[in-house]
């Protein structure tokens, strides 16, 4: 049995025009055990910065790569207000997390 996850949608955007233009977006899951573990061992960090903290820089990368644009940022983590279950196999796992692509709609 998989270990409960803490989700966040990451949305990133593609800069270089006028203004940022969103191209998609990643559902995340983070063992919540992982979050627990990093609030206390940082208490003055929210949650937020926690699962910023928990990603590396080769799973965000992955994650821009996976898009398929040049110039992206990581421009916004929201909550995940979603049924897991709907969410389907992921794009791709990595030390526990489980990350699904989402793509922006024309």
């Amino acid at each position: 049995m998989s270990k409960p996850l803490f989700y966040r949608e990451i949305q990133f955007s593609r800069l270089g025009g006028a203004l940022p233009e969103k191209v998609g977006s990643f559902v995340v899951g983070i063992p919540t055990e992982a979050i627990e573990e990093y609030r206390k061992e940082h208490p003055t960090e929210g949650t937020d910065a926690a699962f910023r903290n928990l990603l590396s820089k080769t799973e965000i990368q992955r994650m821009k790569d996976s898009l398929g644009f040049i110039n992206l940022s990581l421009d916004e983590l929201i909550p995940f207000d979603g049924e897991s279950v709907t969410l389907g196999i992921p794009a791709f796992e990595s030390e526990g997390k489980r990350f699904w692509k989402i793509l922006q709609s024309s």
